[in-house]
């Protein structure tokens, strides 16, 4: 409740501070959208005290230059406004959230144009003789003043409540978002420094580039040092809004605030589609991470093999089965399986090979044409072999091969003999 009296408190004197002495309506008003983000992202326990501590801020702050009756219709309309846009908004956590097309579509719906049409004319109706002018230029001046503010500021201060901004401080990408920052803020002071040429659009590159290269919460930060630099330099007669014929500084305020907005409507898009990317990399990441495991810890051999025969990737089972290193395997081409009756699996060829054969089963390390031949008889043919595991009896079992389901041998004696001499047992 007391942090958001004094939040509250400050953003409604700072945004008095650009208060049109015509009007008497500010250009930029903070102190709703504050308060609103601070509720969006606060537990369900403690709303209500925010609340609380915003009106109590609200109230005081407009004692400072308003008597009493005007304090409480401004404060009346100013938090009419927060419920409305609170009613509408969604319930996030991080401002992540808020840029999925439902919450996206229900915030600029609700929050960014119901909730100020609902605090004109309240506003309007309760300050009819308390403004100068017209009731329709007061009311259009609310709403567009608390539309754009709503529209830029939520976000941001989403960003600040929950914490967010302090990734951009994070080791692993401290010089990269310091960097990206120093050049928003080069740009936007060369472009708003100067009125001899129309520089605005140049003020554009600087964000989208941040929009790729940082997080969400690195573009909102950028925003604002944006919104500052460019509001200083306006309000000093300075920058390419005093290049056009705007009636007063309100309007001048107007067209910076729509600018940005601009600005965030072209950032947003591109942040989302890179948390979009960033959370599928990951997936696929962890994906890969829980592959591996099951494949290094799994007692058979796993391998991975293209469409023509050359091994990706084996596991290290290979080491305690097959006496090779697995590295050594990997790029191996394995030759294609035949049609004929005499290349049916690895034990025919070893009936025929003799003793010598016989020897290299017993222990002996095989040659790379011997191990990948006696291999053969595990690789499923061409149009199932994709990803293919070998069991631990690799050298001689029939039943793995298509063309043997069914069979029951189990191969020869000397197969027999080899895997009882490398400990490994053999049903």
């Amino acid at each position: 409740m007391l942090l958001a009296f004094g939040v509250t408190l400050l953003t409604c004197m700072l945004s008095g501070a650009l208060k049109s002495m015509a009007d008497q309506i500010a250009a930029i008003w903070l102190a709703n959208a504050v308060l609103l983000a601070q509720m969006m992202v606060a537990p369900r326990s403690k709303r209500y005290w925010v609340l609380a501590g915003g009106i109590a801020g609200n109230v005081a702050a407009n004692l400072f230059s308003q008597d009493l009756e005007v304090s409480l219709s401004y404060t009346a309309a100013d938090i009419v406004e927060v419920l409305v846009a609170f009613s509408f908004a969604p319930r996030i956590a991080t401002a992540v959230e808020l840029i999925r097309p439902n919450a996206l579509l229900r915030f600029l719906a609700g929050s960014v144009v119901l909730a100020p049409l609902v605090s004109g004319l309240l506003a309007a109706a309760l300050l009819r003789g308390q403004l100068s002018g017209h009731m329709l230029p007061n009311f259009a001046n609310w709403f567009c003043s608390d539309a754009l503010s709503l529209a830029i500021f939520t976000p941001a201060a989403i960003v600040f409540w929950t914490g967010e901004v302090t990734r951009v401080l994070r080791r692993d990408r401290r010089w990269k978002a310091a960097c990206l920052l120093l050049l928003v803020c080069a740009v936007t002071t060369g472009v708003f420094g100067q009125t001899r040429y129309p520089l605005l659009y140049w003020a554009l590159p600087p964000i989208v580039l941040l929009a790729f290269q940082a997080d969400l919460a690195g573009v909102m930060f950028g925003l604002l040092l944006c919104l500052a630099i460019a509001v200083w330099f306006t309000m000093r007669g300075l920058g390419p809004m005093w290049m056009y014929p705007y009636p007063d500084m309100e309007a001048r305020i107007f067209a910076l605030q729509l600018f940005l907005f601009a600005a965030l409507g072209i950032a947003l898009p591109i942040s989302a589609s890179q948390v979009l990317r960033a959370r599928l990399v990951g997936l696929l990441r962890e994906g890969e991470r829980r592959y591996r495991i099951l494949a290094e810890n799994a007692t058979d051999i796993v391998m991975s093999v293209t469409l023509d025969g050359r091994l990706t990737y084996v596991s290290p089972r290979a080491q305690t089965v097959m006496r090779r290193d697995p590295e050594e395997l990997v790029g191996a081409c394995l030759p294609r399986s035949g049609r004929g009756r005499r290349s049916r699996c690895a034990c025919y060829r070893h009936r025929k090979a003799g003793a010598g054969r016989k020897r290299g089963l017993a222990g002996e390390p095989l040659s790379a044409s011997r191990r990948t031949d006696s291999m053969a008889g595990n690789v499923p043919s061409a149009r199932h072999r994709s990803v293919f595991r070998a069991t631990r009896n690799a050298y001689c079992n029939h039943g793995n091969h298509p063309r043997h389901h069914g069979t029951q041998s189990r191969g020869t004696a000397a197969c027999r003999r080899a895997y009882r001499a490398s400990g490994t047992s053999v049903s």
